[in-house]
């Protein structure tokens, strides 16, 4: 091996680590505004529920309430769920489109909701009842998270790292992860669901901040119990 390919082994390298890195930043970012998001709508499923017959209202449609509380209680539970998904590099390199595809319809949403003249409504319920954004800071906040996934996608096009990991572990391998990361989302806006407005307000809100915790560590341990398997490289 001469000089010159060993420096510009070396170049190359660097490169895919910086991109590496870039990518890691990104996809983390993503996955903590992801789960944060979806816990906080999910605390109040109600206000939920009016949020989304709000948005269903601006394309002319007049749904039920067990449609819209249906589709808010997915709303959350998807949000969460991809979040965790995206806390693994390899998963989410896999399937980073989908959350670009996710983010052109959150944007598609919230930009009928700035232009058009029976929208504009003073919260996007984005962040539940906790941070109130107006219909311009949600247009805005939903165009940076698709920025920040495409940035993604192209950074795993430049970090080769990667490359071989993801031929070792086909999608198909991380079933048992898929499925106990919806199950862990699906625990706090189940419990919502099924507690809110039942129980003592203080003891609900305790309750499922601390189920919403302790499914976030249920997906935690299985990461790191994965990354010890010989089979499945889930930390790639």
């Amino acid at each position: 091996m001469t000089l010159n390919d060993s420096t510009y082994k070396v170049a190359v390298k660097n490169q895919c680590s910086v991109y590496g890195i870039v990518a890691t930043t990104l996809r983390l970012s993503i996955a903590i505004i992801l789960i944060t998001s979806g816990i906080m709508k999910g605390v109040n499923l109600q206000s939920v529920a009016q949020t989304v017959r709000t948005y269903f209202s601006l394309f002319g449609f007049t749904p039920d309430a067990v449609t819209v509380s249906t589709v808010g209680f997915a709303t959350c539970a998807l949000e969460i769920w991809l979040g965790m998904l995206a806390i693994n590099k390899t998963i989410h390199r896999l399937i980073y489109p989908v959350y670009i595809l996710v983010f052109i319809g959150f944007s598609f949403m919230t930009y009928v909701n700035l232009t058009s003249p029976f929208g504009n409504h003073e919260s996007c319920g984005c962040f539940g009842e906790v941070i109130h954004l107006d219909a311009t800071a949600t247009f805005v906040k939903n165009l940076i998270l698709l920025c920040m996934a495409i940035m993604a996608g192209i950074s795993y096009g430049y970090d080769i790292s990667g490359y071989q990991g993801n031929r070792r572990n086909p999608l198909s391998s991380f079933r048992k992860h898929f499925l106990i990361c919806a199950a862990a989302s699906l625990l706090p806006v189940t419990l919502s669901a099924i507690l809110m407005n039942r129980i003592n307000t203080s003891a609900y809100v305790c309750l499922y901040i601390g189920i919403s915790l302790s499914s976030i560590l249920i997906v935690a341990i299985h990461i790191v119990w994965a990354s010890k398997s010989p089979n499945m490289c889930i930390t790639d």
